[in-house]
């Protein structure tokens, strides 16, 4: 068995819970302003208030939820490596991406194409799941499901991290952020109601905001009710 697996899986997903399509690409416009925040150091800065705050240890099961090319999914197996760590994301290319880095640097991760709404994942698997910069593009019915799918994985008692936009901010990025806000009308929804608050929507508890960044961004910790 390879140090890093990626299994594709399909391009429809069918869940017990409804008829789960992936959602429509972006609009061009929008991944122009999240490549620009990237550039200014907005993944850098999610990814560096996640590992402040990633409920893990050796032993645990950690799920990364749009784990992307796997820079955190890596960073995460480093900190613990006696933990199953393992990576969904949409991506076939990022996927496979997180793949041959992981393979390289020697590490065992296994990398699954997923979504949010609907995660590749056995019923109470996982100690912990961890999103980054995954909620704000979700509203509706399909945040509902994520909020969904996380606990349905999660044991008994696991923690969930979220790390995403939830304040305005000004300045350059400020800036940054409301034109991408333009076109990802989950970021106004999270401004407005709170990371908090939403988790509790969720029908998570034990919610603490736990740490705050540049971009507006939060880290928020809840619990799966045992």
């Amino acid at each position: 068995m390879s140090a890093a697996q990626t299994q594709p899986g399909h391009d429809t997903e069918f869940s017990s819970r409804r008829i789960f399509l992936p959602p429509p690409p972006a609009p061009l416009r929008a991944e122009i302003f999240r490549d620009l925040l990237n550039k200014l150091g907005l993944r850098r800065e999610a990814n560096r208030l996640a590992l402040k705050h990633a409920p893990g240890a050796d032993g645990m099961s950690i799920l990364h939820a749009g784990c992307g090319d796997g820079a955190l999914t890596m960073e995460l197996k480093r900190r613990w490596p006696k933990a199953e760590i393992e990576g969904v994301d949409p991506e076939v290319d990022a996927l496979k991406n997180a793949g041959e880095r992981t393979e390289e640097a020697g590490l065992r991760i296994l990398f699954q194409k997923g979504y949010l709404q609907d995660l590749p994942s056995a019923a109470e698997r996982h100690d912990a799941v961890v999103c980054v910069l995954g909620l704000y593009r979700l509203r509706g019915e399909d945040r509902s499901d994520a909020f969904t799918e996380c606990a349905r994985v999660l044991s008994p008692g696991g923690r969930l991290l979220l790390v995403d936009f939830a304040k305005p901010c000004g300045g350059l990025k400020g800036w940054f952020v409301r034109r991408l806000a333009h076109h990802e009308k989950g970021i106004a929804d999270q401004q407005e109601t709170g990371l908090a608050e939403l988790c509790k929507l969720g029908g998570f508890h034990e919610i603490a905001v736990v740490g705050e960044g540049a971009f507006g961004l939060q880290a928020v910790t809840c619990r799966k009710e045992g």
